[in-house]
């Protein structure tokens, strides 16, 4: 008698015309590839999406700029003239600038009577203060009306082209800051606190920005 190894066969197939199709197990069938193809897609996204980590660093040495940070403002002063504004710097360095113009463009707006002034510039890494202000003029204008709109201020490197930065608003929360509806001739402080990032992106390539808080008061 030959031997047969199929007897040991405890999945044995039922033959075709023994079953019968049934609307439920089409639906039972048709729920089950959904759910397997919706893990499969959902596990595939996972996959191909980078994981962006988050590390605290003391310093940030490497940077090629451990003692100075770059800094970029966009602002427009509504109601002054650009030949009076300019860019004050000072720190506890002894650094003291009035009327900072390098890398500095001044170009009218609100039809002559503002000045919007997009400038870039260093500051030391020590307390200090920056502002825009009618100290270098040889005349001062009759009119000291600083109300102004922030356009935009950023220090460090700039993150333009870097999609997965979580909390992007962090590195710019002065954006659109707009402050025309503050009394005339009123004085507008801005006390920031910033802090040194690494951004590092999947080819390697890293930039040094800085996220920064602020708080703004103003005075007569």
């Amino acid at each position: 008698m030959q031997f047969d190894i199929r007897r040991f066969d405890i999945y044995r197939k039922i033959p075709k015309d023994l079953t019968q199709p049934t609307t439920t197990g089409a639906a039972i069938s048709l729920i089950c590839i959904t759910f397997i193809s919706t893990l499969l897609l959902i596990e595939l996204y996972y996959f191909i999406t980078p994981d962006v980590t988050s590390e605290l660093f003391v310093d940030v040495p490497e940077s090629g700029t451990a003692d100075r940070i770059p800094v970029h403002l966009d602002a427009t002063v509504l109601g002054i003239n650009c030949p009076f504004l300019g860019i004050d710097i000072q720190d506890d360095l002894g650094r003291h600038e009035v009327g900072f113009l390098e890398n500095t463009v001044r170009t009218p707006d609100n039809n002559g009577a503002g000045c919007r002034i997009n400038a870039t510039f260093t500051i030391a890494r020590v307390p200090g203060n920056f502002h825009i202000s009618t100290h270098s003029a040889a005349m001062q204008p009759a009119n000291a009306d600083m109300k102004h709109v922030i356009h935009d201020l950023t220090f460090g490197d700039s993150i333009r082209g870097f999609r997965q930065i979580p909390n992007r608003r962090a590195f710019h929360p002065l954006r659109r800051f707009n402050n025309t509806n503050r009394p005339n001739e009123a004085s507008h402080d801005y006390l920031m606190k910033i802090v040194p990032t690494i951004y590092e992106n999947l080819r390697g390539l890293r930039r040094y920005p800085y996220q920064f808080t602020f708080f703004y008061r103003v005075s007569q």
